[in-house]
């Protein structure tokens, strides 16, 4: 009698890990719709990664007349990843940039402006290991 087994697959790990739910949802429940989206981001780019698989990196050290290149040549799978990396947050970022006052512009957290003077102030006040110069 022959042996058949459903390969690996895998699913959300945020959802698929009851702690970490709970944990979010008692502590910082303002990323967890952030965190079950990243993680069906996931399952969609290992898919696509496991459809993908003939498509590693090639690395070119050199030349064909012997100078030393290191060209690196990704698949469009790899570039789209890279895009998609640059244009996710980090759900801690998020909470840390909300907690310190910074608004959301462009996919980025920024501060609003301050003086140097302002800046130097906060930065002794919040981050006191580090001096500023000048």
């Amino acid at each position: 009698m022959a042996f058949f087994q459903e390969p690996p697959r895998l699913g959300n790990q945020f959802d698929d890990d009851p702690m970490l739910v709970s944990w979010i949802a008692r502590f910082c429940p303002e990323v967890a719709g952030e965190l079950r989206a990243i993680g069906d981001v996931a399952v969609e780019y290992h898919a696509k990664q496991l459809a993908d698989r003939d498509n590693e990196p090639v690395l070119t050290q050199w030349d064909a007349w012997g100078h030393r290149i290191d060209k690196i040549e990704v698949s469009p799978l790899w570039r789209e990843a890279q895009v998609l990396a640059a244009s996710m947050r980090n759900p801690v970022h998020v909470v840390t940039a909300a907690r310190l006052g910074c608004d959301r512009g462009q996919g980025f957290y920024l501060g609003h402006p301050v003086s140097a003077q302002e800046l130097a102030d906060w930065l002794e006040r919040e981050w006191p290991v580090i001096v500023p110069v000048g």
